[in-house]
């Protein structure tokens, strides 16, 4: 069953791919923002199926979760791209790889210490409630890298 945000990123790709226009104007509007990716889990019930459960186990918060990838506009208030419900094994890292072929490659992006080694991605590794729409301070120039 389609969530409400796959229902609005469904719809935002399929006025985007109607329209040539649109998609041009808003990849102009894009390319001078660096947009912030950060994943999260949800926790589900167990599966009982043996190979799901190994699928969906996710060892860092020790339960059965789906991931999902969301990527937004520096103020976190508008969503560009979501990916919803892969398996709480998969690194975020490797979620991004997957998702990446359908984005500009020249888009600027940024996001946590999950993201490092990733060339198009600047990775920070500062609290989330500072990377997440708050100005960075001086101090956190350091910890980031490209």
């Amino acid at each position: 069953m389609p969530t409400a945000i796959n229902s609005v990123s469904f719809l935002f790709e399929m006025t985007i791919k109607k329209n040539d226009d649109d998609r041009a104007w808003v990849l102009e509007i894009l390319k001078d923002v660096e947009l912030i990716v950060d994943s999260y889990e949800q926790p589900i019930q167990r599966p009982t199926d043996n190979e799901e459960q190994k699928k969906n186990y996710s060892g860092k918060q020790k339960r059965h979760t789906k991931k999902n990838q969301v990527i937004v506009m520096p103020s976190g208030k508008e969503i560009v791209d979501v990916v919803v419900g892969e398996t709480g094994a998969t690194a975020d890292i490797n979620i991004w790889r997957k998702q990446r072929a359908s984005l500009e490659t020249s888009q600027k992006f940024q996001g946590d210490k999950a993201y490092v080694g990733e060339p198009l991605i600047r990775a920070c590794w500062i609290s989330a409630e500072r990377l997440h729409g708050l100005v960075m301070r001086s101090s956190d120039q350091g910890k980031c890298a490209r």
